[in-house]
């Protein structure tokens, strides 16, 4: 995982474009349950009940169908407004 962060970092200078660390966390997730890890110290972890945007949509830990339905219908009104 350092090796691929060391190439991205490399590459991302080359082209003069900035690695977005403000923006990272980290979580990890072993048979669909997080567990405590140390590697990568230097990013905050995600809480258990934290969520992050793939595409748009929140992901997480925990499937919550029901909070992702009322944040992608009240997202899909604000855009055809």
């Amino acid at each position: 995982m350092v090796r691929c962060m060391e190439l991205i970092k490399r590459f991302s200078d080359d082209i003069g474009m900035s690695f977005g660390y403000n923006k990272c966390a980290i979580i990890t997730i072993k048979n669909g349950k997080p567990v405590e890890t140390t590697i990568l110290d230097d990013f905050p972890k995600l809480r258990d009940d934290e969520g992050y945007k793939y595409l748009g949509i929140v992901e997480s830990s925990d499937f919550h169908v029901k909070k992702i339905k009322e944040n992608t219908a009240a997202e899909c009104m604000t855009r055809v407004r």
